[in-house]
């Protein structure tokens, strides 16, 4: 009974030792270390392009007649005014003889042109110079002539801007040139004038043998 016994542990325990050995030697076997995955990374990003800032408009403005303008006055504008009248300017354009030829002095049966120009704080507003940042300022009228000494005919010229004294006769000869007393503009615009605007302006008539 005693050795069947024996007999049967004996493999038994050869099955015991070999399960404890097998698990020792897998124990033992080196074990791979996890390595942590890296978490993805953001995609950098772009800073924004700032918006160009819009030129500012101009706010337009209702006009007198109800039309918009812009808020800045216009260099080029005509003015609403003329400046005053401080001066009528005249002086000899040119004498010629009895047979219209040129001369240089005064003679008998001969003429005489005298020229004007409104002078607007002392300078002219016309074609040829123009002062008044393109407002018509001189009268469509003329001037108001006199001839104070003299006892020649003469006529108006130019629409007011020149005389022409003659037929000469012999003699000490004066005229005067003045703004009307309602001086206006090409638009009909009252004209601001000096207390003393006119000009004068005298020549002498000699005989034709002089």
């Amino acid at each position: 009974m005693t050795n069947n016994r024996t007999a049967w542990l004996a493999p038994a325990s050869w099955v015991l030792i070999a399960g404890v050995l097998t698990w020792v030697a897998c124990s033992s076997s080196p074990v791979a270390p996890v390595m942590p995955t890296p978490a993805p990374t953001a995609a950098a990003q772009a800073s924004p392009t700032p918006a160009p800032t819009p030129t500012p408009t101009p706010t337009p403005s209702a006009s007198p007649s109800g039309e918009p303008t812009l808020g800045a006055p216009d260099p080029s504008a005509t003015p609403a005014s003329c400046p005053v009248l401080t001066s009528w300017y005249s002086a000899i354009h040119n004498i010629t003889d009895a047979n219209q030829q040129p001369t240089k002095l005064p003679r008998v049966d001969g003429h005489v042109v005298v020229d004007s120009t409104p002078l607007f704080s002392g300078r002219a507003c016309n074609a040829e110079h123009n002062f008044c940042g393109g407002r018509q300022c001189e009268d469509p009228r003329g001037g108001d002539w006199t001839l104070l000494e003299g006892g020649s005919d003469w006529e108006l010229r130019a629409d007011g801007y020149q005389i022409r004294i003659g037929p000469l006769k012999l003699g000490h000869h004066k005229w005067r040139v003045c703004p009307h007393f309602d001086a206006q503009d090409a638009l009909g615009e009252y004209v601001p004038q000096a207390p003393d605007a006119c000009t004068t302006g005298e020549f002498d008539v000699v005989p034709v043998d002089f």
